[in-house]
C-alpha cells in the first residue's frame, strides 16, 4: 500500500492532478500531518477533495478501462486484505490503518464505495532492508533414467555430500522424487523411503564465502560422469554471487524523505 503514498504525495505537492482509487484519513491529525494520509491507487479513480486538506471522500469509481479487469466487493475486499499482519494496526511509514470497521459498498458495476477505514498516528520508527554480500551460490544438476534411477541419483548425492563435507551444508534434490518438500538439511528427503522413479534429476546447491571454494561443487557434479554412479548425463553447473536482505527499524527522526522531478525534455 505505502508505496503509492510515496508517488501521491510529491503529485499532490507539486500541484499535479492525481487518480487514487480511495484514501484513509488520518483521523484526529491536523491539516499540518496530511503526510500522514494514505492513498492507493490500483489502476483509476479520483481524490476527491484531498487539494483542500480534506480526506473526507471515499468514494471511488475503479473502473479500469480496457484492462479487462473486475472492480467489486470481492476484488476490493482482496485487494485491501492482501498482506495485512493486523486490521486493526497495519503499519505504514505514513499512516497506522485500522481496516476492522471497514465496509465495501458495491454501488454499480465497477463503482463501489470503502467506508469505515480509520487511521492512526504514523509510526515513530521506519522499517529498512539492507542489503549485503552473502558468498557465492554454486549449483549443479545432472540426471538419470532407467531401472534404479532413483537409487543411483541418491548415491550420487551422498557421495557428494562425502566429497564436499568441508564446505558446510549441502542441499540436495532429487527432482521427479522429491524435491519442493526437500529442506536444506536433507532431513525430508533422508525419511522417505526409496522410490521407484525412473526419470530423476538430481540437483545440489551449496552458499560459500569463498568463489574458490565454492567453485569445488562444479567440479565435483562434472566428475559424476566417470566417478559416480552409472548411467550419468546432462550436467548443468552455475555459480554466482548471492546478495542477503537483513531488516531494521530506524527512528523516523533519522531519515529525511525528499523527492524531485527530473527535467527529461
Amino acid at each position: 500500500m505505502y508505496e503509492i503514498a510515496l508517488s501521491v504525495a510529491a503529485c499532490l505537492r507539486a500541484g499535479t492532478r492525481v487518480d487514487v482509487a480511495w484514501v484513509v484519513d488520518a483521523q484526529g491529525l491536523g491539516a499540518r500531518d496530511m503526510g500522514e494520509a494514505l492513498a492507493i491507487t490500483p489502476g483509476g479513480g479520483r481524490v476527491g477533495s484531498v487539494l483542500g486538506g480534506s480526506l473526507d471522500d471515499q468514494l471511488a469509481d475503479l473502473a479500469a478501462q480496457g484492462t479487462g479487469g473486475r472492480i467489486d466487493e470481492h476484488t476490493v475486499k482482496e485487494q485491501l486484505l492482501y498482506e495485512v499482519h493486523d486490521p486493526a494496526a497495519y503499519l505504514t511509514p505514513d499512516v497506522v490503518a485500522d481496516l476492522t470497521e471497514a465496509r465495501v459498498i458495491e454501488l454499480a458495476p465497477n463503482r463501489v464505495r470503502l467506508e469505515g477505514v480509520r487511521g492512526h498516528p504514523r509510526p515513530l520508527t521506519l522499517k529498512a532492508n539492507v542489503f549485503c554480500e552473502q558468498g557465492w551460490l554454486a549449483e549443479g544438476e545432472i540426471s538419470y533414467a532407467g531401472a534404479r534411477a532413483e537409487s543411483r541419483a541418491r548415491l550420487a548425492g551422498e557421495v557428494l555430500r562425502e566429497r564436499l563435507k568441508p564446505l558446510g551444508r549441502l542441499r540436495v534434490d532429487l527432482i521427479g522424487a522429491a524435491s519442493v518438500l526437500g529442506d536444506d538439511g536433507g532431513r525430508w528427503l533422508a525419511a522417505q523411503p526409496k522410490g521407484e522413479a525412473r526419470d530423476v534429476r538430481l540437483r545440489v546447491a551449496l552458499i560459500h564465502a569463498d568463489k574458490s571454494q565454492a567453485e569445488r561443487l562444479l567440479r565435483e557434479v562434472t566428475a559424476l560422469y566417470t566417478c559416480g554412479p552409472a548411467g550419468g548425463g546432462g550436467v548443468r553447473t552455475g555459480l554466482r554471487q548471492r546478495l542477503s536482505t537483513h531488516s531494521c527499524f530506524l527512528p523516523r527522526t533519522d531519515v529525511r524523505a525528499t523527492f524531485s522531478f527530473p527535467d527529461l525534455r
